[in-house]
């Protein structure tokens, strides 16, 4: 009896930047999870004249939301709505890694008035976890605030994902 040769995995470059990389190797939650995850951010503030505000939102239908206001460097980019290959998603939530995520502890920042906020929520399951921070570097510096790195990185990863999206060079503060 013939065997069947293995089917590849499809390698996707879209959605994050680095090296591509097969779900298995980034994954840190089951594929049978993948069904129920949910990853949102939300990232505004600034005087009017400089007014930031940045969406993103993405669950396991596979579709991705993502818009970006930026009014010091006037651009305006309305949410629209893509459709984000499996694989994309395995990589995605494997750089935000939602496990180290939910162990990080934040104390919670002494926000001034008109700093950008940045407010993260991930679900997978019945597991959510929420992380409220200062979005702005310089900003989060002088409060004496600085982000830990498994959040850090899961901005970043969410940040790449948005200007593949986006078709922009950055929708970085």
């Amino acid at each position: 009896m013939a065997t069947k040769p293995k089917k590849s995995t499809p390698q996707h470059s879209f959605g994050v930047r680095g090296p591509t990389e097969t779900p298995e190797q980034v994954s840190v939650i089951e594929p049978g999870q993948l069904r129920r995850f949910r990853v949102k951010l939300r990232v505004s503030g600034g005087l009017p004249t400089q007014r930031y505000e940045f969406e993103f939102a993405t669950s396991s239908d596979g579709k991705a939301k993502c818009g970006l206001i930026c009014r010091l460097r006037d651009q305006e980019i309305k949410a629209r709505t893509v459709a984000l290959p499996e694989a994309v998603l395995f990589r995605l939530i494997g750089q935000i890694d939602p496990a180290r995520l939910a162990q990080s502890d934040l104390r919670a920042p002494q926000i001034p008035p008109d700093s950008l906020v940045g407010h993260l929520e991930i679900t997978i399951g019945r597991q959510k976890t929420l992380k409220l921070f200062m979005a702005d570097k310089e900003q989060a510096k002088t409060a004496g605030y600085e982000i830990e790195a498994p959040l850090a990185k899961a901005i970043d990863a969410i940040y790449d994902c948005a200007e593949n999206i986006l078709g922009m060079k950055t929708v970085r503060p």
